[in-house]
């Protein structure tokens, strides 16, 4: 047939153009179809084979549509089991999905809001329409959020207040976002749910929580403060606006906070109702730097958010002052007691030389004998004596008691040099070795006369009971431990029996050995020092093996100059 056969370049028009319509992956699907079908018979006549072809590539097309019907029905089947398994979903969760065409103002909404705003199924959505049955001052709200989302192209979460058809109030919380087309926000998309009781229960918990006596604070798993309530303003000085967002170490001392992250994280992975930091003295941390003890109970909050922590914080200054002056009139008690003791046993103690004093003068002026006269004598001087030591008591604890408080740094070690000089030859005599080590905590704020009076009472009985069967060995070390300075002076010497003299070993006048020197007057002076300045005084001892003496400091400031 001629290459310039009209009928024949009709029919390739006519298969140019149907090719022309269809899309290019259905083309792509076809053209590989028929390449693996195709099998032109050896014919000379072209009109024929353009015939055969165009037969083949119509059975192609064919059983392609064919498929394509078959897959169509099956995304139909799929699509409406997606939807119906939506449609449970909205149900059971009561979250409705609507959708906005901003040209049109026409809206779509799934049945479940229907049901959140009492309408019936033969209410026609349209955004217009539906201002119209919000409340008059919920609508300008809700035309500037969607004025936002559409100019602006932002999401949006909020609630407002919706009166039902048969009266009933209801708080509704809608969520949507923009579709943009070629640059344009053709949609928007969004759900809606009625979130009543869940907003008065959070009313109700707000009240509560602010209505609580103590500071409440609300701290998210990452940290930061959600919430607080009033007394959380009156008690730190923060407004609101300066916690919410910020970490809760806000609230806590400089020194405390690098391992407070770690207790969080520890709490978080295994939430349960407890107070804080048991048998710790916890602090707070005012806006204006002051510290202040407090008392603080956790407990985990479920939320839809997670897990989050309530924090009861309650400042116990008021609480730790009066625990104080209890503790102080306490102390001042049983000192006054013990000073009363003392003065009894003094009294008793100069009555009885006074008295011998006053016969052995009258048998003086009387007697005639030179050997009585001597013998009498030597009797007056051995009263004397007596008297003399019992002044030197009175003198010693009367100056502990009205020494000036005068705290200063006191270095352990320059105090402990003075000592050593003091006791220079009673150290050579015994042949004592003593070892110090101040490493830890090399001073004290404290009067350094009473730092000097203590170690030299707590040296002076090491060296004086000591063991006669081994080399006499002292041991001073101090520390630092949660902030108190603490000394310890340890010996290997005769020890102390605790079972019978512990309740009484730092009393007036208590000795526990027989040795000449013992008076029962220093360890009684250290117990009174350190009392007076919130400090203690601690003993262990074995007999045969030696005492342990540790002493903890009382925390004192330095006064500005």
């Amino acid at each position: 047939m001629s290459e310039n056969n009209p009928e024949l370049e009709a029919y390739k028009k006519l298969v140019a153009d149907t090719f022309a319509s269809f899309e290019p992956v259905f083309l792509a699907a076809v053209v590989g179809e028929f390449n693996q079908r195709i099998e032109i018979p050896e014919i000379e006549d072209e009109f024929t084979g353009l015939f055969f072809g165009i037969k083949t590539m119509t059975d192609v097309i064919n059983d392609k549509i064919a498929e394509m019907e078959l897959v169509k029905h099956q995304l139909e089947n799929l699509v409406a089991e997606r939807t119906a398994a939506l449609h449970e979903a909205q149900e059971v969760s009561g979250v409705g999905s609507w959708v906005m065409d901003t040209e049109t103002n026409e809206v779509e909404w799934s049945d479940v809001i229907y049901k959140i705003f009492g309408l019936n199924r033969d209410y026609e959505p349209k955004y217009h329409g539906f201002l119209g049955l919000v409340p008059a001052e919920e609508k300008p709200r809700i035309v500037s959020v969607v004025r936002s989302a559409v100019e602006k192209r932002e999401s949006f979460d909020f609630t407002f207040n919706f009166v039902l058809p048969n009266g009933e109030s209801r708080i509704i919380r809608g969520r949507g976002k923009p579709i943009e087309t070629n640059g344009f926000v053709t949609k928007l998309i969004g759900t809606a749910q009625d979130v009543t009781r869940e907003k008065l229960a959070e009313i109700k918990f707000r009240g509560l929580l602010e209505s609580a006596p103590d500071a409440v604070v609300i701290v998210g798993n990452d940290g930061n403060i959600q919430l607080v309530n009033r007394q959380v303003e009156n008690i730190f000085g923060y407004n609101r606006s300066e916690l919410i967002g910020k970490p809760v170490e806000i609230l806590i001392p400089d020194k405390f906070r690098g391992n407070h992250a770690g207790h969080r994280t520890s709490y978080f992975g295994n939430p349960n109702a407890r107070p804080m930091g048991a048998g710790l003295e916890l602090l707070g941390k005012r806006k204006s730097g002051e510290e202040f003890p407090v008392e603080i109970s956790l407990s985990p909050l479920e939320t839809e958010e997670g897990v989050l922590v309530s924090a009861a914080i309650r400042d116990i200054s008021e609480r730790k002052s009066q625990q104080s002056e209890l503790l102080r009139a306490r102390e001042l008690a049983a000192k006054s007691e013990e000073l009363e003791r003392f003065a009894h046993i003094t009294a008793h103690n100069i009555r009885s030389p006074a008295a011998n004093l006053s016969s052995l003068t009258k048998i003086l002026l009387e007697e005639k004998d030179p050997e009585e006269i001597e013998t009498v004598t030597y009797l007056l001087n051995d009263s004397v004596e007596v008297l003399m030591r019992t002044l030197d008591d009175v003198s010693e604890v009367l100056s502990s008691t009205s020494q000036a408080i005068n705290p200063q740094v006191v270095v352990f070690k320059e105090i402990l040099k003075d000592v050593l000089i003091e006791l220079r030859e009673v150290i050579k005599e015994t042949k004592t070795k003593i070892t110090c080590d101040f490493s830890e905590a090399n001073s004290v704020i404290y009067p350094v006369n009473h730092v000097h009076n203590i170690i030299l009472n707590l040296v002076s009985n090491a060296i004086r009971y000591r063991d006669p069967r081994r080399k006499n060995m002292v041991e001073i070390h101090s520390k630092i431990n949660d902030g108190d300075v603490f000394l310890s002076v340890k010996d290997n010497g005769l020890g102390i029996d605790l079972n019978r003299h512990g309740d009484s070993i730092f009393k007036l006048y208590k000795t526990f050995h027989t040795h000449p020197a013992s008076k029962g007057v220093g360890l009684f002076l250290i117990k009174n020092q350190l009392s007076s300045l919130h400090g203690d005084v601690q003993v262990k001892s074995v007999v045969g093996e030696g005492s342990k003496f540790t002493v903890k400091f009382g925390r004192i400031e330095l006064k500005e100059a």
